[in-house]
């Protein structure tokens, strides 16, 4: 199981308006479903986060090789802007609107849990987001996969 929070996806939503933040989003999802498998279940969860349901996963291997697929993927630039000498669509010629860069780098921290890691569906999306967590408190743009401790040092923040 894995879970992904792709950063600056919320800050281009308000830096830029919903029209280049929403393509953002388009371009996500769709780098998503190629860097993924058509029986992995992809699924967003909230406005930069992202629920990865890996099936028939063989050995660690195999998610190693997956979760590089979609960091690479996702850590593309997104390209916000037609090639030089197009005409600026209508938001970007009004008045006092954002400029809009050419293309945007996003980073990505990548959280994940196997099997070991819960019983439940519920179980191991907690403990993919508790890696997630980890990887952006370490500076985010990384991988990282749950370990039990995690569990016991997020229980203690919450105490």
């Amino acid at each position: 199981f894995g879970a992904l929070d792709v950063e600056l996806v919320d800050q281009a939503h308000r830096a830029l308006g919903d029209g280049h933040g929403d393509r953002v989003l388009r371009v996500i999802a769709e780098r998503l479903r190629h860097a993924t498998r058509g029986s992995d279940l992809v699924a967003r969860v909230a406005v930069d986060e992202f629920a990865i349901l890996l099936v028939g996963v063989r050995d660690e291997q195999d998610v190693t090789s997956i979760v590089a697929r979609i960091r690479a993927a996702i850590t593309r630039p997104v390209v916000l802007r037609a090639a030089e000498g197009t005409d600026p669509s209508p938001a970007e010629a009004s008045a006092g609107a954002p400029r809009v860069p050419d293309a945007i780098a996003l980073r990505v921290s990548l959280g994940v849990a196997g099997a070991d890691s819960g019983s439940s569906p519920t179980a191991l999306l907690q403990a993919a987001a508790l890696a997630v967590a980890h990887a952006k408190a370490a500076g985010g743009d990384r991988v990282v996969t749950f370990t039990p401790s995690m569990s016991a040092r997020g229980a203690d923040r919450l105490a």
